[in-house]
């Protein structure tokens, strides 16, 4: 692959079509013939209203011509002029993608995708990009795409298997430039924006995952969580490979992979991290996707990455989108029905080895406790001699509170609980906390206490008058 030099710069389509192109020389070489010339001379340099005008008069008919430049003439400057052309034709309208396929269907002549596949390989970034964003609009729209519905590999016409052919080297250019990026900022933005409108086709997406594409997709992903940079991250470019991977959660071999490649990391992510509302939808989406996909249990993953927090977070700000407060609450209410299911206890012991407590529904699960009470005794009560280890050093109040709200669901739930919170010195650490600073700890500590000192019924009575164990507006 070419190298650019860093923010080698590539002109836009204005600067382009600001060129003049000598059409008169191309006809006398016959490279075109009079037919090409005398459209061209009517659409070049005209005005956008004239330009559409023309376009909905016969709209096919000046495709082919530019198609015909295309197909003879090889001099950089002039593929440059027309591939910018044929952009704006289909940016205007991406309607007007269907132009590209009537002269085939009627006459049988060829295929428009083989001249971009082409094209692919020449030496400038922007024929490239041009050539691979037409490939991957025209290929979406192929009139045939409904009726090839095998996949690629089993019987198949003639002309399927020309499609077929395209769309593996088409699916192989655009892994090559994730792995080795013809340009050093201009290829990924643009190859992952043409990868979520190829990723439309369900073919498509079986090829790309035979191609390893999944895998690159984690990284452009997790550049969502970057922060302190002096430019933000590419919101588009963040968009673009949500849709991507939102496509591919509709593959099932696609969806395998995912856990493994860190893609469910780097779509929390995107949710944490997505300035624009799109992006966040799209994150929300693609997990939506993860989370109901047979045979992958990914809720333990996702709670570990702290979604059910950033969900909740995600939930107070107002949206214009009206779908995303619908995907917040309805990724919620998954992640609270999988955690009954779920191994809570391994969970929880995963959260009191790190050090840090949140209110979290296992606290607060009386079905958590009454299930995994037991399961306090393994190692020589292990966990519960960490909490006590919380309880007794931590610096930081919600650990603090929750810790001593879990001794005292230990307590009130574990036979005996009460003495061996005793006998590991838990009653002076928890009645240290009883004149803490914040209101929170205060209280749990206080609750505790009480399961310490009070016999059984004074205690649940106590509790109960305030409110039982669980926190309330100290949240």
């Amino acid at each position: 692959m070419p190298a650019y030099a860093e923010g080698a710069p590539v002109p836009t389509n204005q600067a382009v079509l600001r060129r003049d192109i000598p059409w008169s020389t191309y006809m006398s070489a016959r490279l075109l013939d009079d037919k090409n010339l005398q459209l061209i001379r009517k659409f070049d340099k005209k005005s956008d209203d004239v330009q559409d005008a023309l376009l909905k008069e016969d709209g096919a008919a000046y495709v082919e011509t530019f198609m015909a430049v295309l197909r003879n003439v090889t001099k950089e400057e002039t593929v440059q002029y027309v591939l910018a052309h044929l952009d704006n034709i289909i940016t205007a309208d991406p309607e007007r993608t269907k132009l590209f396929h009537p002269q085939r269907a009627l006459t049988g002549g060829p295929d428009p995708y083989t001249l971009f596949l082409r094209l692919l390989q020449r030496n400038d970034w922007f024929t490239q990009s041009h050539a691979s964003k037409l490939l991957a609009r025209i290929l979406n729209a192929r009139p045939d795409k409904k009726a090839a519905s095998s996949a690629p590999g089993s019987a198949v016409s003639a002309a399927e298997e020309g499609v077929q052919a395209t769309q593996v080297a088409y699916v192989e250019w655009l892994c090559s430039q994730l792995r080795r990026p013809s340009h050093p900022t201009h290829s990924v933005p643009a190859v992952v924006g043409d990868l979520a409108v190829a990723l439309q086709d369900p073919p498509m997406r079986l090829l790309y995952t035979r191609a390893g594409g999944v895998q690159l997709l984690a990284p452009i992903l997790e550049g969502a969580a970057t922060t302190g940079m002096a430019a933000p991250p590419n919101q588009q470019l963040l968009y673009d490979a949500g849709v991507a991977t939102w496509e591919l959660t509709f593959h099932e071999p696609a969806v395998k992979l995912m856990p493994p490649c860190g893609i469910p990391a780097g779509l929390v992510a995107l949710v944490r991290g997505g300035v624009k509302e799109k992006v966040v939808r799209a994150g929300l989406l693609a997990l939506k996707n993860l989370l109901g996909a047979a045979g992958l249990d990914l809720a333990p993953t996702l709670l570990d990455l702290g979604l059910h927090k950033l969900l909740a977070l995600r939930s107070l700000q107002s949206w214009e989108d009206d779908d995303i407060p619908t995907l917040l609450s309805g990724l919620d209410e998954v992640l609270r029905d999988r955690i009954q299911v779920l191994s809570n206890f391994e969970m929880y012991k995963k959260e009191v080895m790190s050090g840090q407590l949140d209110w979290t529904p296992m606290h607060t699960s009386d079905q958590f406790w009454r299930e995994n009470i037991g399961k306090f005794e393994e190692k020589d009560f292990q966990v519960l001699k960490l909490l006590l280890k919380l309880v007794d050093s931590s610096s930081d109040p919600r650990t603090l509170a929750v810790a001593c709200h879990d001794l005292g669901c230990f307590i009130q739930h574990f036979p005996a609980g009460k003495g061996i919170v005793t006998s590991l010195h838990g009653k002076e650490a928890v009645l240290r906390l009883v004149g803490h600073q914040d209101g929170a700890v205060q209280k749990q500590a206080l609750l505790a206490s009480q399961k310490i000192l009070l016999s059984r019924d004074k205690a649940d009575f106590l509790a109960n008058l305030d409110g039982g164990l669980a926190p309330s507006d100290d949240k």
